[in-house]
């Protein structure tokens, strides 16, 4: 049995049709979430068991939320929901009874009777986050780790002062003509577009962000069909001139996942390769070039020879 809390593998990993078939070879699948989404209506060996929860605004006691600024609120249990699941139960009280079958002798030190014994827990654990164990009612804000970073100098540090770390330059080796294709818009990295069409820029789902210096030279319009490919797969789109840095193309997550390579992760956090290199060329000459680069087969038992 594989049990997943939240997430959608099948549009967040690359090569979705290798993910669609991993899923579909476990036995019993129990998908825990607050919506349906395509991974829910992957069909198993056994079964799919689809099991609500309760929203961040129905959890038991409350919950918080954290903003770019490192303020965090607390968010209150909403009261009146007319569209309430019975069957709901809040996420830490789900992970709680799942820790008790699933270790059941260290299950007692996260045996938390509610969300304030959480909050409670999280200061004692975590010295950044004091004040969160303060947080009771709507309004109740504060900022992790205080109102400044390293105030007057000073680090969190046995010697006060900041440790830094040195990395090698990667030697990227981008051939000419080659673009790196980014899944991800603007500054903020884990962000994902569900409309149809992206209020930040107005592109559509199956455009392909693209500096207009970068389209110049490849005589592509913009709006124009355009191919872009790599060993890994092939995503046919329409340019979209946009404020993008030359030599990079933007995708859309996840029509673009299908240049993503598996198996290959950044080895500190696992987190996919979902930077790439890909070329980019017009559709037609693309399209032609496979005409012209075709090979036809020779068959001996259809093979006539003309007297």
């Amino acid at each position: 049995m594989y049990y997943m809390s939240g997430g959608n593998f099948l549009e967040t990993m690359p090569n979705p049709h290798f993910i669609e078939k991993a899923l579909s070879e476990l036995d019993i699948r129990v998908h825990q979430d607050i919506i349906f989404n395509t991974s829910t209506l992957v069909e198993a060996k056994e079964a799919v068991i689809v099991l609500p929860a309760k929203t961040r605004y129905e959890q038991d006691g409350g919950g918080t939320s954290t903003s770019t600024e490192r303020m965090v609120y607390f968010s209150p249990e909403i009261k009146g929901n007319k569209q309430l699941v019975e069957e709901a139960r809040a996420e830490w009280k789900i992970y709680i009874d799942l820790a008790k079958r699933v270790k059941p002798e260290t299950a007692h030190l996260v045996d938390f009777k509610d969300g304030q014994e959480i909050r409670d827990e999280i200061a004692l654990g975590n010295p950044s986050y004091e004040g969160v164990q303060h947080l009771k009612k709507e309004g109740d804000v504060f900022q992790w780790g205080g109102a400044w970073l390293c105030e007057d100098g000073i680090c969190p540090t046995p010697d006060g002062k900041g440790n830094l770390i040195s990395v090698d330059i990667p030697n990227l080796n981008k051939p000419e003509g080659t673009f790196y294709v980014t899944t991800r818009r603007g500054k903020q990295f884990n962000s994902m577009v569900y409309k149809s069409t992206d209020p930040f820029n107005a592109a559509k789902r199956y455009d392909v962000l693209m500096n207009e210096e970068d389209g110049n030279k490849l005589n592509i319009a913009n709006g124009e069909p355009i191919v872009v490919y790599n060993q890994h797969g092939t995503f046919q789109g329409k340019a979209h001139f946009a404020e993008i840095a030359t030599g990079n193309v933007g995708l859309f997550f996840p029509e673009g996942n299908f240049l993503i390579p598996k198996g290959i992760y950044d080895g500190p956090s696992g987190i996919p390769q979902y930077s790439v290199a890909v070329k980019v060329e017009k559709a037609e000459r693309f399209h032609a070039k496979k005409d012209v680069d075709y090979l036809e087969k020779r068959i001996d038992d259809l093979e006539m020879t003309a007297d």
